[in-house]
């Protein structure tokens, strides 16, 4: 019976091969479609990972400003200093 591997190993192993797939993923598509079209299709990959995340910051936004109703309750919460912190100009 085998071992199994530790965390931080299983983890490592997991990164390298998905970024492996990725490459050669890329590499496949590279010489399929042509750099062009390989070039759009990374562009505009990044461009929805993009939105996708302005699109979550305001809906979070407006949650919690709906939730709380105070500016400056949601501005410590999104700016992770309104639990337990203090704010950064007090002694």
């Amino acid at each position: 019976m085998t071992k199994p591997m530790p965390k931080p190993e299983s983890t490592a192993f997991g990164l390298v091969l998905v970024f492996g797939l990725i490459i050669a993923g890329l590499a496949k598509s590279l010489g399929t479609l042509g750099p062009t079209t390989a070039l759009i299709i990374c562009v505009v990959g990044i461009g929805a990972f993009i939105g996708l995340k302005v699109y979550q910051s305001k809906a979070r936004l407006a949650y919690l400003r709906n939730k709380y109703g105070n500016e400056a309750i949601v501005q410590g919460i999104i700016q992770h200093r309104f639990w337990g912190a203090k704010p950064p100009n007090s002694s």
